[in-house]
């Protein structure tokens, strides 16, 4: 395990008692610089003889992907398709690139070594080589990426088992060239199962500049915006959604970095990141 490098936390404070939906939304002292930005899938995305893109900051871009496939017997897990300014941590056998499996805490950090910037990678292959074995537990993928000319460090947390590789959660740190560890969680963005919520809520665009719109706000009880670090911040609310259960927030005002919509229904709140430029 590679030796720990600290990182900063925070949570998003509990001022949900707030009573309904008001044009400044509430406003809290600074607690922490933190800036990690951490999605959890859920439920787990199982990538079985398929293909999942992942976007880790939420941008609408996807900055790689997971490929499981199979020849005859032999099973497959790779990346493929990173985008351009994306590598991974990995080492190199039998002129292939293989991805390290990082633990919980390792450093993802500007400087190492073992960054590889190839379009390719394998997790696991008909090689005996490799470290994400199947049947081991979860473990990290440490990705760096770019982004309006920015460079982000943050981690993929994926399980290999015998015919689903499952893609757990993401993260990053929204500082550009800030080091992150593997498995660092800040402010999280729970992603659900919509085929089962029934909620199926859109924001867009994403990135925004002067306004964000949301559809599919049937039920929302309380609305607010809130910094990467979990900060309330004003922004232009015109009232409760309409028929169609769409709203439009004026964002203009606010200084570029990464947001996030809270959304409080009656059993559950859930969020929607954005990122304001």
């Amino acid at each position: 395990m590679r030796a720990h490098v600290p990182c900063r936390k925070t949570a998003i404070p509990d001022k949900l008692a707030y009573p309904g939906m008001a044009l400044a939304f509430l406003a809290t002292a600074p607690e922490a610089d933190a800036q990690i930005i951490h999605t959890d899938l859920d439920p787990d995305v199982e990538v079985s003889f398929s293909t999942y893109g992942v976007d880790i900051n939420n941008d609408g871009t996807v900055e790689l992907e997971i490929t499981r496939t199979e020849f005859g017997s032999m099973h497959y897990v790779g990346i493929t398709d990173q985008a351009p300014g994306v590598s991974v941590l990995g080492l190199y056998y039998s002129n292939n690139m293989f991805p390290d499996r990082l633990e919980n805490g390792d450093p993802i950090a500007p400087g190492d070594p073992d960054w590889r910037n190839d379009a390719q990678g394998w997790l696991v292959s008909f090689y005996s080589y490799g470290q994400w074995a199947f049947g081991n537990p979860s473990g990290f993928l440490g990705v760096r990426f770019q982004d309006d000319g920015n460079t982000y460090y943050g981690w993929i947390e994926l399980k290999m088992e015998t015919n689903t590789t499952l893609v757990k959660a993401y993260a990053y740190e929204s500082l550009p060239g800030t080091a992150i560890n593997a498995g660092d969680t800040g402010t999280t963005t729970v992603i659900p199962d919509l085929g089962t919520s029934g909620n199926a809520i859109s924001l867009f665009p994403n990135p925004a500049t002067e306004e964000v719109k949301l559809t599919g706000l049937t039920g929302v009880g309380e609305l607010r915006v809130l910094t990467a670090a979990g900060q309330a911040v004003e922004a232009g609310l015109p009232g409760l959604p309409d028929a169609t259960g769409q709203i439009t927030l004026e964002v203009g005002m606010l200084p570029a970095g990464a947001y996030m919509v809270q959304l409080r229904y009656a059993d559950r709140v859930e969020t929607r990141p954005f990122i304001k430029r």
